[in-house]
């Protein structure tokens, strides 16, 4: 159980920095993670626990960024080994 926990935060910690680093360059110069959140469709606080690496966002939630940001749910997930 506690390899399954130690996996899962490495996964939120890698998809908080792709998340993290692919909002400050959109729109060449980014947006705040307030406006992000809007625009995704879910809470400022949801959103900011994604950035830091709090927790790994659901399937559904992925796809939402992925969508508004223009790009694949593989580029969200550089890094992450299986």
């Amino acid at each position: 159980m506690r390899r399954k926990f130690e996996e899962e935060e490495v996964v939120a910690k890698i998809v908080g920095k792709n998340v993290r680093e692919i909002r400050r360059k959109y729109g060449y110069g980014g947006i705040t993670q307030i406006e992000a959140a809007r625009r995704i469709g879910i809470s400022r606080s949801a959103y900011l626990n994604i950035e830091r690496g709090v927790v790994v966002p659901r399937v559904t939630v992925l796809l939402k960024i992925s969508k508004f940001f223009n790009i694949s749910i593989e580029e969200l997930l550089e890094g992450v080994e299986v």
